[in-house]
């Protein structure tokens, strides 16, 4: 029976030892399997990310499901369209003797609405959510008399992210020009932690000449 044993414990032993090891983690020293996802996420993303709380959720899955979050969770792009409305008669005669507004001379008159619209998109090309501003301002000839705010709102369309709401908005006359602005809080959750939480802005801007530009800053200053 003592050889049985012996035999037995020496044939697990020798299955042991011959076991094939498992590739180490190829980074550097002290890092973790997780550092290299995390390292990826932070360059692939164009917002600030919380690095722990991506790395508990990382921990959860399996790594493909890691790096195809990366590739469609995060925002990587911010693109622009806006467009201008003329809406009053006086405008519209302008933009009818001009032809477009971008084109308005610097005697314009008339009162105007912008609208920017703007969507944040992942590395794989889909949508994640988009935010709009809308204002309106009035030109003497020369002179930008007022500024207004009519609209913002935003929404999400890649499951995971959820929109919190508009932050703040804001309109008034600077530097001859009628600007409004709104910003916004988008969150992206994964896994029980919130990973993600962008507060983008829009604004619109425009001009005594009936011309319209707009930008991501948080203010009208």
């Amino acid at each position: 029976m003592r050889n049985l044993a012996r035999a037995a414990i020496g044939a697990l032993f020798a299955a042991v030892i011959t076991m094939p090891a498992l590739p180490a983690f190829a980074g550097e020293p002290g890092e973790s399997p997780l550092d290299d996802l995390v390292d990826k996420a932070v360059e692939v993303s164009a917002v600030p990310l919380d690095e722990d709380a991506l790395a508990e959720y990382f921990s959860s899955v399996p790594r493909a499901e890691a790096e195809a979050f990366i590739e469609s969770q995060l925002v990587a792009n911010t693109a622009t369209s806006f467009e201008a409305v003329p809406l009053d008669s006086d405008a519209r005669q302008t933009l009818a003797d001009t032809g477009a507004p971008t084109e308005i001379t610097p005697m314009a008159t008339g009162c105007w609405t912008a609208k920017a619209n703007r969507q944040a998109t992942a590395l794989a090309g889909n949508v994640l959510y988009t935010y709009f501003t809308t204002g309106g301002w009035c030109s003497s000839g020369s002179t930008v008399t007022d500024s207004w705010f009519v609209e913002a709102g935003g929404e999400t369309s890649t499951p995971g992210w959820r929109y919190e709401g508009i932050l703040r908005t804001d309109t008034g006359v600077y530097s001859n020009q009628g600007r409004t602005y709104s910003q916004h809080q988008f969150v992206l959750g994964a896994g029980g932690w919130d990973v993600q939480s962008p507060t983008p802005c829009a604004r619109v801007g425009g001009t005594s000449a009936g011309t319209y530009y707009n930008t991501n800053v948080c203010s009208v200053s």
